[in-house]
């Protein structure tokens, strides 16, 4: 990794970790809050602020590379990839939840117990309607500003030395990596998520997140939209046993092994187009 890369991470991991030790270290009781009240206000506070650190993260490498952030964050407004905006709409809704659905799916089929919505059900098409606010909640303040510097930042650095899967591992590691302190989080509910199977699932995720960047000309409210669809899909889709150990988080390792299916999806179709252009050019 190139110099740019490394201020990139560091800037990243310290801004966000600095918000988010606070919830940590109250879950080993070494700090206290008067109510849970004011602990769950602080929790939520400091976990949106954190989100922001690979914006961070990318505003800092770009000052020491002089370059500007304003003209960075324009990528989010971008009008490339536009023309097929119809198409991306229906990924950005539609891929997220058949995965989850996907999952689901084949839970039934080896007859395992099928969670509850989390989100409130009553009446029972509430969830529906509550969906897309949330996807949109979760695009610009639950997840999807991230990718103003994993995908919007990071990746255009790393492909200057890297292929894109390589690229996409890289980017997929440091990415779960990040989200570590979560898993000690008073009030989060990442612990019973088997956290290899989390490292397995953004490394493979990371796959079709780099592709779609690179099919929309790198617009970043379109990767913003699909990672908060993303994360918004598990709202309604739930893959989650609240009252079982991550171990036995069955749902989830089927999810998990099906984003191994996009992944090499996407690669076949990433090798499949650069031996196509080889043929092309050998025929001209």
């Amino acid at each position: 990794m190139n110099r740019n890369s490394f201020i990139y991470l560091i800037s990243t991991f310290l801004f966000s970790w600095i918000f988010w030790i606070p919830a940590v270290l109250e879950n080993f009781g070494i700090i206290t809050y008067s109510s849970d009240e004011l602990s769950q206000a602080i929790y939520f506070i400091t976990l949106i602020i954190g989100a922001f650190g690979p914006a961070f993260g990318a505003f800092i490498a770009l000052r020491n590379d002089k370059q500007s952030f304003k003209e960075h964050l324009k990528k989010i407004f971008s009008k490339k990839g536009i023309t097929k905006w119809g198409l991306y709409l229906i990924i950005i809704l539609i891929i997220p939840l058949m995965i989850n659905g996907f999952a689901l799916l084949i839970g039934m089929i080896f007859n395992l117990e099928i969670p509850p919505f989390p989100l409130p059900s009553d009446p029972s098409y509430l969830p529906y309607l509550i969906y897309v606010p949330y996807l949109l909640f979760t695009a610009f303040l639950g997840g999807g500003q991230e990718e103003i510097g994993w995908r919007g930042y990071l990746q255009g650095e790393l492909l200057k030395k890297y292929s894109p899967e390589k690229v996409s591992l890289i980017i997929g590691f440091f990415w779960g990596l990040w989200h570590i302190p979560v898993w000690f989080m008073i009030w989060d509910n990442h612990y019973f998520t088997p956290y290899i199977g989390f490292i397995l699932m953004t490394m493979s995720i990371s796959f079709v997140y780099s592709y779609i960047y690179e099919k929309s000309e790198g617009n970043l409210l379109i990767m913003m939209l699909f990672h908060g669809s993303s994360n918004a899909a598990h709202a309604l889709l739930y893959l989650f046993y609240d009252d079982l150990p991550a171990s036995e988080q069955y749902l989830y390792w089927i999810y998990v092994a099906l984003n191994i299916v996009a992944a090499i999806i996407v690669t076949i179709l990433r090798r499949r187009k650069t031996t196509d252009q080889v043929i092309t050019e050998k025929s001209e």
